[in-house]
């Protein structure tokens, strides 16, 4: 199912579709696992998973060991 990429290319970037995908394939993917799946740095995914809780598309939901993400603004 690709319909972050679909229906959210053009008002994201790219690498912010490859995150908003990977959270909705597996909310309880880590940062590092993102990281890996993207070829972005982990600090980079960090800064992408800011920008998205800052417009309240993604939350954490729990502790960062235990919690999962929840994606707010859905299509």
């Amino acid at each position: 199912d690709d319909k972050w990429g679909d229906e959210w290319g053009d008002k994201w970037g790219d690498n912010e579709n490859k995150v908003l995908l990977l959270i909705s394939q597996n909310n309880e993917i880590s940062i590092k696992k993102i990281a890996l799946a993207t070829g972005l740095s982990t600090s980079g995914v960090e800064n992408i998973i800011s920008r998205l809780k800052e417009r309240n598309i993604i939350k954490r939901i729990g502790s960062v060991k235990n919690g999962h993400w929840k994606i707010i603004e859905e299509k």
